[in-house]
């Protein structure tokens, strides 16, 4: 009894095998995204003659500054170039929650990491709750034997 091989091609891979036959095709495109209550402010752009893309992307950095990436591709590869517009801005610091260093102040004469923020990772007093280093009224517990590393 001879056995016959037959060998089947879904549709799928029939269009496929066309589709890599194809030269590359031109296109163009462009997109901006800019919405004022979430500070949300992107756009793209690119076109190609099939052989070479040129394009450009921004986005506005939560500095304040914007990003502008322009760029060639092509059979020798990508090169972009990366320029920035703006000077970056940076919120004032605030006391309270949160501070890694030296805590904002409950008085007069209270000491680095005092406050009522919780989280004070810095040494001092204060009266918020996992001051690591507290010897105030905080949750000194996360610190759970002193100077010796915490075995796991």
């Amino acid at each position: 009894m001879a056995t016959e091989t037959l060998n089947l091609l879904h549709p799928l891979h029939l269009t496929n095998k066309r589709l890599e036959n194809q030269p590359p095709m031109p296109y163009e495109f462009a997109w901006e995204v800019k919405d004022e209550p979430t500070k949300n402010d992107y756009a793209h752009e690119a076109k190609s003659d099939g052989k070479v893309v040129t394009g450009s992307y921004r986005v506005l950095l939560p500095d304040g500054r914007t990003q502008i990436v322009s760029y060639r591709a092509d059979e020798n590869g990508y090169v972009a170039d990366v320029k920035y517009e703006g000077e970056a801005q940076f919120p004032a610091p605030s006391g309270g929650n949160g501070n890694y260093g030296a805590g904002a102040s409950a008085g007069a004469g209270a000491s680095a990491g005092a406050g009522n923020g919780s989280n004070n990772y810095g040494a001092g007093t204060g009266n918020g709750g996992n001051n690591y280093a507290s010897s105030g009224n905080g949750n000194g517990s996360a610190k759970p034997n002193g100077n010796k590393p915490n075995s796991y």
